[in-house]
C-alpha cells in the first residue's frame, strides 16, 4: 500500500478493493485509444449484460431485424480476429464495432419505447457518418495503405 517513505499511491487501493480477473478476448475492440466513449461505453454494457446470462457478446443484439442473417456476435468474431495492429483499416474495424452495435441498440430501443423506426439504410448511414467524423479527426499518416482506406471511405487526405 505504501512505499518506504509512507506514500500512498490510488494503484495501491484500486488493486486491494477491485476483483482482478482475466483479461476477456473482446476487450481490446472495446477500449483503445481512439474509440468514442459512448458508443464503448454501450459496447461493454452490452458484453456485461450478456455475459452474465452466459451468452457470448453480444448475442442481444441481432441485425435480422435488418433483414440480414448474420447475427452481431458473428460480426464480434470476426471484427475481433482482424482488429489487430494500429493500421486505419484496423482502426475503422474498431470504429466499427461499437458503432454498430451503439445505433442498433439505438434503434431497438426507438423501436420499443418510441414506437418509432428508421430504414436500414438511414442507420447504416448514420453509422458511416459517425466512423467518418471520428477518423477526420485523427492524425494519419501518408501511405499507400492509409490514403487507400480513406478513398474507400470518401474522404481526401490533408496534406
Amino acid at each position: 500500500m505504501t512505499n518506504s517513505s509512507s506514500i500512498y499511491y490510488v494503484v495501491s487501493a484500486w488493486d486491494k478493493f477491485r476483483q482482478s480477473k482475466p483479461t476477456v478476448g473482446w476487450s481490446k475492440p472495446v477500449w483503445y485509444n481512439q474509440n468514442i466513449p459512448k458508443m464503448s461505453f454501450i459496447l461493454w454494457l452490452s458484453s456485461i449484460a450478456t455475459s452474465s446470462l452466459s451468452v457470448p457478446l453480444p448475442m442481444v443484439f441481432d441485425l435480422r431485424c435488418y433483414s440480414s442473417a448474420v447475427s452481431l456476435a458473428l460480426f464480434v468474431m470476426w471484427a475481433t480476429s482482424r482488429c489487430k495492429g494500429k493500421s486505419l483499416s484496423s482502426i475503422v474495424l474498431k470504429l466499427d464495432l461499437p458503432a454498430t452495435v451503439y445505433y442498433v441498440w439505438r434503434e431497438r430501443n426507438n423501436r420499443r419505447f418510441k414506437n418509432s423506426s428508421q430504414p436500414a439504410a438511414m442507420v447504416l448511414n448514420s453509422i458511416k457518418s459517425t466512423i467518418r467524423l471520428r477518423l477526420s479527426s485523427l492524425k494519419i499518416a501518408h501511405s499507400a495503405a492509409n490514403d487507400s482506406t480513406l478513398r474507400e471511405w470518401n474522404m481526401i487526405m490533408n496534406s
